[in-house]
């Protein structure tokens, strides 16, 4: 499946920073997946797919596909976590709404979804700072779940910055 091309406007990059990387060939990608508008190859290089160059602006194909081999479980993923925090936010009370995504955030990470796992529990500490503030108890579980799964990635100055 091809990825459909979805230009960004000119200004979604600042000249100073670049395009975040292709997952799959590392040149900046500069397209967006029209479905999660997670970025994608945009390189124009020759295609080793019958050696033909593709037509000037037109993204690497074979690129694209090895992409979207990495990218779709993930793309499902993050939409759906979309989904979950869109739910939460219309919850009442937003007791519950914080157990929803505290619960929600525990099944992605035993799952190994990481990624899906700190979005959630970013969204919770939003929401019970909001909510609660600062100095709450929820604000510090999920502080504490947030600097722990950072801390199993390894990155390790995120989860110390967490506790200051």
């Amino acid at each position: 499946m091809m990825l459909k091309a979805k230009a960004p406007p000119p200004d979604t990059y600042d000249k100073f920073d670049a395009a975040p990387p292709c997952l799959s060939c590392g040149v900046p990608a500069s397209l967006k997946c029209s479905k999660c508008l997670g970025p994608y190859c945009s390189q124009s290089t020759p295609r080793r797919i019958r050696g033909a160059p593709p037509p000037d602006g037109e993204p690497n194909a074979e690129c694209q596909r090895e992409h979207w081999k990495a990218h779709k479980p993930q793309c499902n993923i993050l939409l759906r976590v979309e989904e979950m925090i869109a739910r939460s936010r219309k919850m009442q009370p937003k007791s519950d709404a914080i157990v929803y995504l505290e619960t929600e955030g525990d099944y992605f990470l035993g799952q190994a979804r990481n990624d899906a796992a700190l979005k959630l529990y970013e969204e919770g500490i939003a929401l019970a700072r909001r909510s609660f503030g600062e100095s709450h108890y929820y604000t510090g579980v999920f502080y504490g779940k947030l600097g722990n799964v950072l801390h199993g990635e390894g990155r390790y100055e995120e989860a110390i910055a967490m506790l200051e």
